[in-house]
């Protein structure tokens, strides 16, 4: 006979999961997830045969219905239950999680190259030859100041006086994550045809010069 009333999935989070002190999302879902299905088995489960309610992606109650076996509550809980904003579902096998880390490194590598040749081509022949043998350029501003453009994103640029003394440094990148060569060229580009604008929105941080 079937119960009188069964509890939703977010009434089950929020009874079991407090008394797992589950205050926050572990980072195993699977961990969790164990948790309150084992709470949830141990009062609920009777001869691998009990009524139960399955559950939408809302967590809410939906049509009773016989699930016959342990197993196929796990899978119901696992596929369906949603916890504040995640669902919970089986780990990716280790083959998955090689795949998508793999093809997110070659998505990387790929924007990185493009980004270099970009620069390059860009790039005058004598900076082209600081690149390659010093990892820096030399930019001369619109107002004839030299800059050197190290490789990288943040603190790279610096204010070169006579000597070649490096006198100032500023700090002046994207606000989202780019390869280094586009910065790069985002840097060399604004000295050489809005200097001003530069030096308005970088950070300078003043340099000893012995």
């Amino acid at each position: 006979m079937a119960p009188t009333s069964f509890p939703s999935g977010t009434d089950i989070y929020d009874h079991y999961g407090s008394l797992n002190n589950l205050t926050r999302i572990p980072d195993s879902l699977e961990q969790v997830s164990q948790q309150i299905w084992t709470v949830w088995v141990s009062g609920q489960l009777n001869n691998a045969t009990t009524w139960a309610t399955p559950f939408t992606s809302s967590g809410s109650n939906g049509n009773i219905s016989l699930i016959s076996s342990a197993s196929s509550i796990w899978t119901n809980w696992t596929t369906h239950i949603q916890i504040p904003g995640r669902v919970l579902a089986p780990l990716p096998s280790p083959e998955e999680v090689h795949q998508r880390v793999s093809k997110e490194v070659q998505r990387e590598q790929e924007a990185h190259a493009k980004a270099e040749t970009l620069l390059r081509e860009y790039l005058t022949a004598q900076q082209l030859a600081e690149l390659i043998e010093a990892d820096y350029f030399t930019v001369l501003s619109e107002t004839g100041k030299r800059y050197r453009v190290r490789r990288g994103s943040a603190g790279n640029v610096y204010l070169l006086n006579d000597k070649g003394q490096s006198t100032e440094r500023y700090c002046i990148h994207p606000t989202m994550a780019v390869p280094h060569a586009d910065v790069m060229l985002a840097q060399k580009l604004m000295l050489e045809t809005c200097e001003q604008e530069f030096l308005k929105t970088a950070n300078k941080t003043p340099l000893m010069v012995a």
